[in-house]
């Protein structure tokens, strides 16, 4: 196995033009420095699974070698769930609502973001 990280990637064209984007891997997004602190998204379907990094918020400083080094063994907490067809604005989290799509997208979201930190680089 590679040291390297393979990212996916795939023509985004059909969703611009509101055609079904057909994917076999999730869309998922890991967010070092956003407001509320590091955090990995996944959207599945109509779904978006957020996530944050068990790290905490490390405002005006993540990037700092020392918290770089907390996100090698972070993991994923605090999930939230919500139907972005229904709810484009994300405002209605139905993770206690949808407890059969925690289940299946929970474990999903956790595999993507261990893979992608396990392999991503400590910057000097």
């Amino acid at each position: 196995m590679s040291d390297h990280l393979n990212v996916e990637g795939v023509d985004m064209m059909p969703a611009v033009y509101g055609r079904k984007l057909e994917r076999e891997q999730p869309l998922n997004w890991h967010f070092h420095d956003p407001f509320g602190g590091p955090q990995s998204t996944m959207r599945d379907g109509p779904w978006v699974l957020n996530a944050w990094w068990d790290v905490g918020d490390y405002a005006g400083g993540r990037f700092q070698k020392v918290f770089q080094e907390k996100f090698k063994i972070a993991e994923l907490d605090s999930f939230k769930l919500y139907d972005i067809v229904a709810d484009p604005g994300q405002a209605n989290d139905l993770s206690e609502e949808r407890p059969d799509v925690m289940k299946r997208l929970v474990p999903k979201l956790k595999e993507l973001h261990r893979s992608v930190r396990d392999k991503a680089p400590i910057w000097s």
